[in-house]
């Protein structure tokens, strides 16, 4: 192996964790292997379980709902509210640490009926205008966030990943272009940080260091008024206090 890389396989401490190397196998939202399932399906644990297999040191899956929303009719996105899919939920962590590897498991947090950060905000598609969201829901939302994450560790999951980028409604928070809120979460930095930082401390104090806690953010807009790299490194920081592992992406908003 090129010297540059070295430490590639070498075992490395995240947290409590000891990972048996650096790999970490990003999720794949896997739309061909679920037609509505509320579990994985025996395709779709194969898939992770092959990357397992393959060597990685950590594999996250894709992904659970937060709260039990309807099914959007393209994204596999599995429940962790009902025994029978739990049981599929909680094989598939087995079939991970069968081959070694860590299992991790996504929350992408989508927003119910329609709501965005703000007004600003758009829905998936990038083009659908959405509607501010009441704080009495962002606090749902938030202990949403804790109990699935306590319920993934109860499952036997190592770590949680959350999205927080590509200007998904959660994300849209961080932006100035998507955050025209005039209340505590909107304004400064400071303030479009915060709820944030809010879901990241509910979670850490619900599973302590038990879980790994991975951050996917958007380093970069590319848009005028929206953030910028210095931006993105500044909102690192911010997560890297409460976050184990901080991975920044590039994203075009409204693409």
């Amino acid at each position: 192996m090129d010297t540059e890389y070295k430490h590639v396989m070498q075992p490395v401490r995240v947290g409590r964790h000891l990972l048996k190397n650096r790999i970490i196998a990003a999720p794949v939202t896997l739309h061909s292997a679920s037609n509505g399932e509320i579990y994985p399906t025996e395709a779709a644990m194969n898939f992770f379980v092959q990357r397992a297999k393959a060597g990685a040191g950590l594999v996250v899956c894709a992904g659970v709902k937060l709260l039990p929303v309807g099914d959007d009719g393209e994204h596999a996105s599995w429940d962790i509210y009902r025994h029978n899919a739990m049981n599929r939920l909680a094989e598939l962590a087995e079939r991970i640490h069968f081959y070694g590897a860590a299992a991790s498991m996504e929350l992408i947090g989508i927003f119910e009926d329609g709501y965005t950060a703000s007004a600003s905000g758009t829905l998936m598609d990038g083009m659908t205008r959405g509607r501010e969201i009441p704080v009495s829901e962002m606090m749902r939302y938030k202990e949403g966030y804790a109990h699935a994450a306590q319920m993934l560790m109860e499952l036997g999951y190592d770590g949680i990943l959350l999205h927080f980028g590509h200007s998904i409604p959660v994300a849209q928070f961080l932006s100035p272009l998507t955050n025209s809120r005039t209340d505590q979460y909107g304004g400064s930095f400071e303030n479009r940080v915060r709820y944030l930082v809010e879901i990241l401390t509910a979670i850490r104090e619900r599973v302590g260091d038990k879980l790994i806690i991975e951050v996917r953010m958007s380093a970069s807009e590319f848009k005028a008024g929206g953030i910028d790299i210095e931006e993105g490194l500044k909102i690192a920081e911010v997560f890297k206090q409460y976050a184990d592992i901080v991975k920044k992406t590039t994203y075009l908003q409204g693409f």
